[in-house]
C-alpha cells in the first residue's frame, strides 16, 4: 500500500456566490519526478504557486 502526503501548493482567493469565475489549467505530463508541470489562471491572471513560481513542477503521470 502506497501513502500519499498532501501538501498545499495553492490557495484559492476569496470567492463570492452567485458569481462566475474563469479558471485555465494547463498541464504537462511526465513520468519524470520534475517532467510534469501545471499552470493555473485565475480570471486571465497566472497565479503564483507556494514556491513563488507560476509553474508547479512535479511528476504528472505514472507508467
Amino acid at each position: 500500500m502506497r501513502s500519499i502526503r498532501w501538501q498545499t501548493v495553492w490557495s484559492s482567493h476569496s470567492i463570492a456566490t452567485d458569481t462566475w469565475y474563469h479558471y485555465v489549467v494547463g498541464i504537462h505530463t511526465s513520468d519524470q519526478l520534475t517532467g510534469g508541470w501545471i499552470q493555473l489562471w485565475f480570471n486571465g491572471v497566472p497565479q503564483t504557486f507556494a514556491d513563488g513560481s507560476t509553474q508547479y513542477h512535479c511528476r504528472r503521470w505514472s507508467r
